[in-house]
């Protein structure tokens, strides 16, 4: 990598805005859009990002295990039932109407937030895709056999 596009990289983790990343680095403002859009393609500048993310993360405290931990948190909070009140008109106020809640679509999301950082996503996300027989899905996926 060229010092500029080490320059580049540093610039673009300051507000992730390729285009003024670019111009920060010392490229033409004209063509610094397209710049940034080549350069954020490229194996080697993605890597050394990549890399620069996850010793700022680190340093930071925010590692994969701290990221579990914090989804497992709100995956719990989230299947905390709550009741759901009512408005009882006789006592003019807020009352238990019998029925309980819980945040469903925030637990499972946290879940899969949690596959994801513990690798336990097919990288296809291992759903049917459009137009695909279920025959072809199952061929494709390995049936039911779970492929972590």
């Amino acid at each position: 990598m060229t010092d500029k596009q080490v320059l580049f990289v540093f610039e673009y983790l300051r507000d992730f805005n390729g285009t003024q990343a670019a111009i920060r680095a010392g490229y033409e403002a004209k063509s610094a859009a397209s710049q940034a859009w080549k350069l954020l393609r490229k194996q080697e500048i993605k890597e050394y990002r990549d890399r620069k993310v996850r010793e700022i993360f680190e340093s930071k405290g925010i590692t994969p295990e701290f990221i579990q931990l914090s989804c497992f948190e709100i995956y719990c909070r989230c299947m905390n039932k709550e009741p759901v009140m009512a408005w009882d008109t006789d006592s003019h106020s807020w009352v238990p109407s019998g029925e309980w809640q819980f945040d469903a679509k925030g637990a499972l999301k946290a879940l899969d937030q949690m596959a994801t950082v513990l690798g336990m996503k097919r990288p296809d996300g291992g759903e049917k895709k459009p137009g695909e027989t279920v025959e072809q899905y199952l061929e494709r996926t390995g049936g039911n056999e779970r492929e972590f």
